[in-house]
């Protein structure tokens, strides 16, 4: 009989540790972090419109091919955009697990080309071409995401150069 007992108040001990445990964890604040995802996303949205724009006969820098070019442009983008690419680690692993919401994420992203070209928003090279495949629907997942993300930063910039002094 003694021995349940002993069993049964470190049984309570125990959940009890654990429950402290995680209200504790629940106190933490929200680390935020560049997405690894998104970055190598965009490598590849970059690589996928070069292609294109070589494809179209447009012209190109003489180094587009080069891994210089690659890292000076994504790290522009980084700067420019930096909330596109900062997500918690919950978001993260949803992110890398493809837990991602298409329709969603396309409904938005049209809301968001329609309210940005309505101001006469320009668009640079990358954005530009993932919303050429975003309106003729070739655009899910990862790529998605990620345009949704650049659309919503681009908005905002917008909007925030357009707030009156």
């Amino acid at each position: 009989m003694g021995k349940t007992i002993f069993s049964g108040v470190l049984a309570l001990t125990l959940v009890a540790t654990f429950a402290a445990g995680c209200a504790q964890q629940q106190q933490r604040p929200t680390v935020l972090m560049q997405s690894d995802t998104l970055v190598e996303q965009l490598a590849i949205v970059l690589g996928e419109s070069m292609a294109a724009r070589q494809e179209s006969g447009a012209t190109l820098p003489a180094d587009y091919d080069s891994s210089e070019f690659a890292e000076s442009v994504i790290d522009s983008m980084l700067m420019q955009h930096p909330e596109a690419f900062t997500v918690t680690l919950d978001e993260e692993r949803r992110l890398r697990e493809g837990e991602l919401d298409d329709e969603a994420n396309a409904e938005a992203a049209a809301a968001m080309v329609a309210q940005l070209r309505d101001s006469n928003a320009s668009f640079n090279t990358i954005t530009e071409y993932l919303v050429e495949r975003l309106e003729a629907g070739e655009l899910s997942g990862l790529q998605l995401e990620l345009t949704n993300r650049l659309l919503a930063a681009h908005l905002s910039t917008q909007l925030v150069a357009e707030e009156p002094a």
